[in-house]
């Protein structure tokens, strides 16, 4: 993030977060300022407590000037804000306001039709709690144990998934045919098996998103299959009265009374809510059979903290 201003006295002035420490997620903010000649004076003023945070943006409120980052963490808090207020000539403060949940509880809402397999609500109900304990580095495997794959599949699965995706997986073992991330299911109901895995995955610069793939037999061929277009689109409430989503967390099949359904988890951005969804895809198509929506219940508590010196920051 890079901002610029002119102050009132003429000198142009850069506020820069810097990561300077990637794997802690230690973002620091500097203040550059133009002595006027193209050499910029750099002042490390505060530490972020959001990390890279997921909004951040210069308002301008009351006549004053603030810096405001917003991020979430799921396992610590779920939503962390800083505050700086910005003076023309240099001066700052800093807040940070933290806010967590009276209750660890979900509230449930339940979105399906009455004619719905009466497997699947319980299922849903029964393992909503790990589903919902994963962290973002985590992935839910479901109930069906990975079992060592045949020798022809194993050997095909390794000649093909070389992807770019693939050289950053930190689960992935190709050495040892027993403990990979690859299960037999019949992801389309068509009574041939096919292989899925599902693992997080973390590109060069550090983003990290959850990686699918699927393999199977196909016209006589192994190849790579696709769950089909628009199966993965993400769901918009007009009215925002559940959010908008933020992202897919999860993403597994399960075998349940012999028909196997596609799960889904993700994480709507109105604080700490999550969309699970359930489809069936056979014969070519894929069908909506329901949704599950778990929502933070209890009261929402906000603690302010001022920032002091950036040494006594950094100490603390």
């Amino acid at each position: 993030m890079v901002y610029r201003w002119e102050a009132e006295d003429g000198t142009d002035n850069y506020l820069v977060s810097e990561a300077y420490d990637f794997w802690e997620e230690i973002n620091t903010l500097y203040w550059y300022r133009d002595d006027g000649e193209g050499v910029y004076q750099k002042e490390a003023i505060t530490d972020l407590s959001t990390g890279y945070g997921s909004y951040c943006g210069i308002l301008a409120y009351g006549g004053q000037r603030y810096c405001v980052i917003v991020g979430r963490d799921t396992w610590i808090s779920p939503l962390r804000m800083d505050l700086i207020s910005l003076g023309d000539a240099g001066e700052w403060e800093h807040y940070c306001i933290s806010y967590t949940y009276e209750s660890k509880q979900y509230d449930t809402h339940a979105f399906y039709d009455a004619g719905i397999p009466a497997a699947l609500p319980d299922y849903v109900l029964e393992e909503s709690e790990e589903i919902l304990a994963c962290k973002h580095w985590e992935v839910y495997e479901g109930r069906g144990a990975y079992e060592e794959l045949s020798n022809e599949v194993w050997r095909n699965i390794k000649n093909r998934d070389l992807s770019y995706a693939i050289q950053y997986a930190i689960y992935t073992s190709w050495s040892t045919p027993g403990h990979n991330q690859y299960k037999e299911v019949d992801v389309d109901n068509d009574g041939e098996p096919e292989y899925t895995a599902s693992y997080q995955v973390w590109a060069p610069r550090g983003d990290r998103f959850l990686f699918h793939t699927i393999y199977g037999w196909q016209d006589g061929a192994f190849v790579e299959l696709s769950l089909g277009e628009g199966i993965l689109d993400c769901y918009f409430d007009r009215d925002d009265d559940y959010g908008v989503l933020a992202g897919l967390e999860q993403l597994w099949f399960e075998e349940l009374d012999g028909v196997t359904y596609l799960f889904t988890v993700e994480e709507l951005s109105l604080f700490d809510s999550y969309l699970l969804r359930v489809r069936l895809i056979k014969d070519g198509e894929v069908h909506d059979v329901g949704a599950w929506l778990f929502r933070r219940s209890g009261a929402v508590l906000e603690d302010i903290q001022k920032m002091e010196e950036y040494d006594m920051w950094m100490a603390a």
